[in-house]
């Protein structure tokens, strides 16, 4: 079957994916496959920098495989429909309709935040975490030893830079750039485009991609 979804991040000569039939494998570049043991269907996959794999079912359950396919962690059935997980796997958040728990070593969970319809995602290279509520929209940003940042009226999609220095965030069709560490906004790059439904920069955060309609632009991001 063909695959229906695949981890974000790539290790070098491997990759995480789903088959159409739920069922999550690690790829390798020599051609073979390790397949993965997890109750239900894959939804989620994340590939962080540890070399481990995750996997959340469509029942809301996170298995943790080592990098050679051993299953290593696990986590009981739960209303979570989203995960996101740091670059070095030490952290990772895990949401559904109405509450955000951000984890710890061995899947412990050790905050929960509450609101309608959370969304989140680390910065690549950096552990610095956006929350983005629907209402009322705002966006959080959460890093490790400091106050949590609050941007008003923050909506989606939105995207971090690789360092978490800066997010980026769309709205009546323009696009919207703040500083992460105090909130300050860029007012200086403020471009009008029209419907957006995706963000992402680039590896070295120079570039930001945008898509929306029919259009997909490379900006200047810095």
């Amino acid at each position: 079957p063909g695959t229906s979804a695949i981890s974000r991040r790539i290790h070098p000569g491997t990759a995480l994916v789903s088959n159409a039939d739920g069922r999550a494998m690690i790829l390798k570049t020599d051609g073979g496959a390790i397949p993965l043991e997890h109750e239900g269907k894959a939804h989620r996959l994340e590939s962080p920098e540890d070399g481990c794999h995750w996997v959340m079912s469509d029942s809301g359950g996170i298995a943790v495989f080592s990098p050679n396919g051993q299953s290593a962690l696990s986590g009981p059935p739960g209303p979570w429909s989203g995960l996101a997980v740091a670059r070095d796997g030490a952290k990772a958040a895990r949401w559904g309709d109405r509450s955000l728990e951000l984890l710890g070593k061995g899947l412990r969970p050790e905050q929960t935040l509450t609101g309608e319809s959370p969304d989140a995602l680390w910065a690549d290279n950096a552990p610095v975490l956006a929350i983005r509520w629907l209402n009322p929209p705002r966006i959080d940003l959460i890093r490790h030893g400091s106050h949590p940042v609050s941007i008003h009226g923050a909506g989606s999609p939105f995207a971090l830079s690789p360092d978490g220095r800066f997010l980026v965030a769309a709205s009546n069709g323009k696009i919207h750039k703040w500083e992460t560490t105090h909130g300050d906004r860029d007012t200086a790059f403020e471009p009008r485009l029209g419907p957006c439904a995706f963000l992402l920069f680039s590896a070295d955060g120079s570039r930001l991609v945008s898509a929306g309609g029919t259009e997909l632009r490379v900006l200047d991001a810095t």
